[in-house]
């Protein structure tokens, strides 16, 4: 048990600038829908929101998977990354979520 509680430690100390870059990352997602779903936006301006768009899309990807790495990394038993797995999805998720929601409310999305 205490070897799981030092590999949750480290885990949470190691992807805690991901879970910070994905807030982010999902606000950014919020502000550039909103101004797709208004509708204004033509030719330059259009194609700079879809790019914004992608390049923050695959920065939660990327996100995802540093926390991924960070799980799987190291010398513990399959049953202990498993575990962090199923603790870490859920967290990663809400802040994902939180990020969403956040944005959607400032902006009354």
């Amino acid at each position: 048990m205490k070897a799981l509680l030092q590999n949750y430690s480290r885990i949470a100390q190691e992807s805690s600038g991901a879970l910070a870059l994905s807030l982010m990352e999902s606000l950014v997602l919020v502000v550039f829908s909103r101004k797709l779903k208004a509708g204004h936006l033509e030719g330059v301006d259009l194609v700079f929101v879809w790019v914004v768009l992608a390049i923050t899309a695959v920065a939660l990807a990327f996100s995802a998977c540093s926390i991924w790495q960070t799980i799987w990394k190291g010398n513990n038993p399959e049953w202990s990354k498993v575990v962090m797995l199923c603790l870490y999805l859920p967290v990663y998720a809400g802040v994902i979520f939180s990020g969403l929601i956040t944005g959607g409310v400032i902006l009354n999305y």
